[in-house]
């Protein structure tokens, strides 16, 4: 049976359910992301302390699923490669990116709750919580790019570089995941022009 709206979205935010697929083989077909975003997005915060907000494209997001785990990835409307090159010292928006379940790795451990945005989402009477991180861009003092990692406050919670990519792709954010033991690599390819990793594991009780 074909799954429900609500259905899709609880899979990637909110239930507790496996399915035995590794989250590289359960990206979720464009039409069930967007889905999924419309959802995240009624109830996502509108301000944040963050440097900078994400003007989500509903359009163009990426979601995936691994038993429990998710993500769901929402391009900035106006990001381009021409945007991500002009960067200077003060972040451009890249992304919303939602977390079940999981959180960055930042000095070798997990961040905690307490550092990230924790969002409370509805559905059918229930409530539960996704970290939501915000993603820039920004040059570094010698001249580099470097994607930046945002939960609470201005500080980025994680700074990973960003490096030259040729690639072909029709999505302005795509993605490829690794498994690590109990980590997972995410490699995030911008516009065709630039990839980023950032490693996460399961977020601490």
């Amino acid at each position: 049976m074909k799954r429900t709206f609500q259905a899709i979205a609880l899979s990637v935010l909110a239930t507790h359910a496996a399915t035995g697929s590794s989250l590289a083989q359960g990206i979720l077909p464009r039409a069930e992301a967007m889905k999924v975003a419309v959802i995240a997005t009624l109830q996502a915060p509108t301000k944040s302390d963050a440097p900078f907000q994400v003007d989500a494209d509903l359009k163009r997001p990426v979601a995936g699923q691994d038993g429990e785990y998710g993500l769901l990835i929402l391009p900035e409307t106006k990001l381009t490669a021409a945007v991500l090159e002009a960067a200077g010292k003060d972040p451009v928006p890249v992304a919303q990116l939602w977390l079940k379940k999981l959180t960055p790795i930042v000095d070798g451990g997990p961040v905690e709750e307490s550092r990230l945005h924790m969002v409370s989402l509805q559905h059918d009477g229930e409530t539960h919580r996704a970290p939501l991180c915000l993603l820039g861009v920004r040059r570094t003092d010698a001249g580099a790019l470097e994607l930046v990692i945002y939960g609470k406050g201005r500080e980025p919670l994680a700074r990973v570089p960003l490096l030259k990519a040729n690639r072909t792709q029709t999505l302005p954010i795509e993605l490829e995941v690794e498994r690590e033991s109990e980590a997972g690599r995410l490699t995030f390819f911008l516009c065709g022009r630039y990839e980023a990793t950032l490693k996460v594991t399961e977020l601490p009780e």
